[in-house]
């Protein structure tokens, strides 16, 4: 009984991998300006314009610490490129920033002239969810045995099912 138990656990653990490694393998980490990095002849808008954003992906801010910080604004602070009073700055050159929840994000160096002068600031628009990925399912199959598309969502409640089928 022990052997068959052991069986079952492993079973689980890998129905479980293969369910969550897909998810995690699809944040991307997003080299703020590229090789560049986060600086002062940096064309942010651009670079930003040629990549995609996403919930659970991160943006990576590489400077020469003491050079340069980073400091989440809101839209009205970064038209102006003002750092806010208080505001808590990133300053470790290279510093990880999750995107944790969709919509616009604003990004400064508050190093005085750095955002005014040289335009170091970001401007991004966080999507809810990872695009899929380059591998394209054929449509769903209707066939007489079923009515419901095989969607994602339903393979993942189908392999919960089974699991707590194999516990109980």
């Amino acid at each position: 009984m022990s052997y068959e138990h052991d069986l079952n656990h492993l079973l689980i653990a890998v129905v479980v991998i293969v369910i969550i490694l897909p998810l995690l393998a699809n944040a991307t980490d997003h080299k703020v300006g590229g090789d560049y990095g986060w600086g002062l002849d940096g064309n942010y808008k651009v670079w930003a314009q040629s990549q995609e954003f996403y919930v659970g992906d991160t943006l990576v801010f590489k400077y020469r610490r003491g050079d340069h910080n980073v400091m989440k604004v809101n839209e009205s602070d970064y038209e102006t490129c003002t750092a806010p009073p208080g505001g808590a700055a990133l300053v470790s050159g290279d510093d990880v920033v999750e995107l944790t929840t969709p919509g616009n994000k604003w990004y400064i160096c508050g190093i005085p002239g750095h955002c005014t002068a040289a335009n170091q600031k970001l401007a991004i628009t966080v999507f809810p969810s990872s695009p899929p990925s380059s591998f394209q399912a054929p449509p769903p199959n209707y066939s007489s045995f079923s009515c419901i598309p095989m969607s994602s969502n339903f393979h993942i409640v189908l392999v919960l099912a089974t699991l707590v089928m194999l516990i109980v």
